[in-house]
């Protein structure tokens, strides 16, 4: 073998020139390591493919199982949320119960959220009583809740007058029930 092909003895950082006679053969060299570098990029292309699939395969099997999962602790907890809130309804203090193997919470909010049924209707209202609150395209929600005031029959009003607030309306939000296991939350 020629000192041509040897790795070992080859600068290549040559210039075209210094080859002399044996630019043939040295073009076909080449023309060899071109052909692997693309059979190469080829291969990793496959690898990279393969691979893809089988993440993708793996994420769908997770998903699938996850599903399942979170299906069968729905039915466990269904009944137990269920309970909890029967609890609540004869002692609305007992908003944690400590049982054996976990912890039952509620939350429940005693503030109504106040929500806007119809954007024009409580436009044309603010832009009628308070107009600071209208700024060239809409009613500011933010600073409009601040003002309004909701009655026990969760009526909308606002304070200085006593008027109904068109457009608005208020509900207590459900409580919300989380199980803490002994191996976490649920």
């Amino acid at each position: 073998m020629s000192a041509l092909y040897d790795d070992d003895i080859i600068d290549y950082d040559v210039e075209p020139e210094e080859i002399h006679g044996a630019d043939n053969v040295a073009l076909e060299r080449a023309s060899w390591h071109v052909r692997h570098i693309g059979e190469l990029r080829n291969a990793q292309a496959d690898v990279r493919g393969v691979f893809d699939a089988e993440i993708a395969r793996l994420t769908d099997r997770l998903q699938h199982r996850l599903e399942v999962l979170d299906r069968q602790i729905e039915w466990h907890a269904k009944p137990v949320r269920s309970l909890h809130a029967a609890i609540l309804v004869n002692d609305p203090k007992r908003k944690t119960i400590h049982l054996p193997h976990g912890t039952l919470k509620a939350r429940v909010a005693t503030k109504p959220t106040v929500f806007i049924n119809d954007p024009e209707l409580v436009q044309e209202w603010a832009l009628a009583h308070e107009p600071d609150l209208c700024p060239p395209k809409q009613v500011q929600v933010t600073a409009l809740r601040k003002i309004l005031v909701v009655r026990d029959d969760m009526r909308v009003i606002e304070p200085s007058t006593g008027e109904l607030v068109p457009g608005v309306s208020a509900s207590v939000p459900d409580p919300s029930f989380s199980i803490d296991t002994d191996m976490g939350e649920m």
